[in-house]
C-alpha cells in the first residue's frame, strides 16, 4: 500500500517552526502506519512538510521516500505502482535523465520533472502522488485514472493538509471536522459518497482521473483522463474473438503485476473473477488467500479450494468468528467513512 501525508503553509510565517510542523506530519504518518510497516521518512523546509510510510515492493533497499531529484527542486511522496517503468526509464535516460535507484517512484518524479503533468498520461498503473516543487512553492497532487489509490485533502485560509486516509488528516488533533449531513443522505441512497465528498466538511477526496494544483495560496482541480466514449465501440466480430481478447488482455495485465521483487500472491474468492486470474497464474508455485464463513450457505471457500486444485496454487482459508458481529469494530476501525460494501469484512 504505502501512506503519504503533508502540510503546506498559504501563508509561512515565524511560529511555524519545522521541527514542530515535522512533529505534526510524524502524527499523520502515524494514524495510517499499517499502510507502510517497512520504513518512515520526511522532509521539511519553511513552507512544506512531507511524510510517507513505506510497504517496500520495487527496489527494497533503496527506494525510501520522500526523495528529491539531484537539484533539489522536485520532492515526490508516492503511494502506487507503475507499470511498462523500464520502457519509460529509458526514454528518460535518452532525454539526459540520470537515475539513481531501480523503482518506479523515481520514474514518476523525473517524469514529472520532464514534463509536468502531461507525465501522467505515460503512467500505467495506480497511484496517488504528491510533488513540492521548492523552487516555486507550488504543491502538485495526482490520483490514477479510477482513483485506485486513495487521496484526501484539507484546504483553508491558513494551509493545505493532504493524506491517503481520513484518519490521517485527523491524527494531527488540530483540525476540526463536522460532519456532512448532505455525504449522509449520499450514503444512505447509494452505500457510498462519491468524490470529492467525504463524511466531513472539511475534507475532500481528489477524484480519479484528476490532478490538482496549488500555486499562490489558490488550488486548480484539472480532469487529467475520462473514459473515452467518443467514436463508434471497437468490438470483435464473434464471441470467439471477443474471448481471446479479453483473456490477452487479462495475460498481459497479470504478467505486469508480477514484476515486484516481492512474492506474489492472489486473493482467491472461486468466484469468476480471481478465477479467471487464478487461470493466468497456473502452476505458478503462488499461495492463494481465502475468507469464508464456515457453515453459511454464502462460504465460498470450497469453491476457491477446487480452482485452486485446478491451477496448482496452494490455498490458505481463513473464516469469520461464529458471530461476525465480533469484526465490526475493527471494521469501522479501519474504515475512513461508512461503506456499505459486504466484502469489507473480508477485507
Amino acid at each position: 500500500m504505502c501512506g503519504i501525508a503533508g502540510e503546506v503553509l498559504l501563508r509561512p510565517s515565524a511560529n511555524a517552526e519545522p521541527e514542530t510542523r515535522q512533529r505534526l506530519v510524524e502524527r499523520m504518518v502515524a494514524a495510517m502506519r499499517q499502510r507502510g510497516p517497512d520504513d518512515v521518512g520526511y522532509y521539511c523546509d519553511a513552507t512544506a512538510a512531507l511524510g510517507a510510510c513505506r510497504l517496500a515492493i520495487d527496489d527494497v533497499p533503496a527506494g525510501q521516500q520522500p526523495m528529491s531529484t539531484p537539484d533539489g527542486r522536485y520532492t515526490i511522496v508516492y503511494n502506487g505502482e507503475c507499470y511498462d517503468v523500464a520502457l519509460l526509464r529509458d526514454t528518460l535516460v535518452g532525454r539526459g535523465r540520470v537515475f539513481r535507484t531501480r523503482g518506479d517512484t523515481e520514474v514518476v518524479l523525473q517524469a514529472f520533472a520532464e514534463w509536468g503533468p502531461a507525465a501522467l498520461q505515460r503512467l500505467n498503473g495506480m497511484f496517488a502522488v504528491a510533488i513540492w516543487d521548492a523552487w516555486r512553492s507550488e504543491l502538485f497532487l495526482a490520483r490514477d485514472r479510477f482513483g485506485i489509490k486513495p487521496l484526501f485533502y484539507s484546504l483553508d485560509e491558513r494551509r493545505l493538509l493532504f493524506g491517503s486516509t481520513v484518519t490521517a488528516l485527523l491524527g494531527r488533533g488540530d483540525l476540526d471536522v463536522n460532519v456532512d449531513p448532505a455525504a449522509i443522505e449520499m450514503y444512505l441512497a447509494s452505500k457510498f459518497i462519491a468524490a470529492p465528498h467525504t463524511i466531513y466538511r472539511q475534507i475532500q477526496k481528489l477524484p480519479g482521473g484528476h490532478w490538482a494544483q496549488l500555486r499562490d495560496g489558490q488550488l486548480r482541480l484539472v480532469r487529467w483522463w475520462d473514459l473515452p466514449l467518443d467514436g463508434a465501440p471497437q468490438r470483435p466480430a464473434t464471441m470467439a474473438a471477443t474471448t481471446a481478447r479479453v483473456n490477452d488482455l487479462l495475460a498481459n495485465a497479470v504478467a505486469k503485476r508480477r514484476s515486484s521483487e516481492r512474492r506474489d500472491g492472489l486473493c482467491l474468492s472461486g468466484g469468476i473473477d480471481s478465477s479467471l486470474l487464478a487461470s493466468h497464474l497456473r502452476n505458478a508455485g503462488m499461495p492463494a488467500f481465502s475468507i469464508g464463513h464456515r457453515g453459511h450457505a454464502s462460504d465460498e471457500t470450497p469453491f476457491a479450494a477446487q480452482v485452486a486444485a485446478n491451477t496448482g496454487l496452494t490455498l490458505h482459508s481463513e473464516y469469520y468468528p461464529q458471530d461476525p458481529a465480533e469484526l465490526f469494530s475493527q471494521m469501522i476501525g479501519a474504515l475512513d467513512e461508512p461503506l456499505g460494501d459486504s466484502s469489507c469484512a473480508a477485507l
